[in-house]
């Protein structure tokens, strides 16, 4: 039987905003519309005081949320977590969930095929109900960020592939084929446990 997302109630509900940083501005299809749709979801969680959660992707290297964003984030009911795993799903940030009690979120940010899906996999999978903003997610190339290519794209299928073969296997395939999956690997791990998307 198909799930059915519980209705979105203003005291279970937080927004969340996936690595929206300088650093992807000028690579990301269609940003500036993005964007404009993060922000207007930010004002409409603070008017309604919905609890907001930031990531930002390894920001020494990737830099901090935007600006335009981060201005007009809430004291308040802001919290922004660093991570290095596709998704937002770190520790820190189920900790917070399970805190705030969230039976659902709103989600929106980059990139869609990656970081998106697998935020979302990992929200379904602790019984959050997900719902991703179309407008409010994107990627580098255009294809990936329709949010209907999720389970159809190359890139998904490898990396939730990479997951279940050696280390080994795993570094042999990617330096051989940087340039087809446009992946760059950032040093967080010694065991190579986690990839970072450029």
């Amino acid at each position: 039987m198909a799930h059915v997302s519980r209705p979105l109630r203003t005291g279970s509900t937080a927004l969340l905003l996936c690595d929206i940083q300088s650093r992807f501005e000028s690579v990301v299809h269609g940003f500036e519309s993005l964007s404009r749709c993060a922000s207007f979801l930010v004002k409409s969680a603070s008017e309604l005081d919905l609890p907001i959660i930031v990531t930002e992707q390894y920001p020494k290297a990737f830099k901090e949320t935007i600006p335009a964003i981060k201005k007009i984030l809430p004291e308040k009911n802001t919290k922004i977590f660093e991570k290095t795993l596709f998704s937002m799903c770190t520790p820190e940030v189920k900790a917070h969930l399970n805190e705030l009690g969230c039976t659902s979120v709103i989600l929106c940010g980059l990139e869609t095929h990656v970081c998106v899906l697998q935020t979302s996999l990992d929200l379904l999978s602790m019984g959050i109900d997900v719902h991703v903003c179309a407008d409010g997610v994107s990627s580098q190339r255009k294809f990936d960020r329709s949010v209907r290519s999720f389970t159809l794209i190359s890139s998904y299928l490898l990396f939730r592939l990479l997951f279940l073969v050696s280390q080994h296997q795993v570094l042999s395939f990617l330096l051989q084929n940087l340039s087809f999956i446009n992946l760059w690997l950032i040093p967080n791990t010694p065991n190579l446990g986690h990839f970072n998307l450029l």
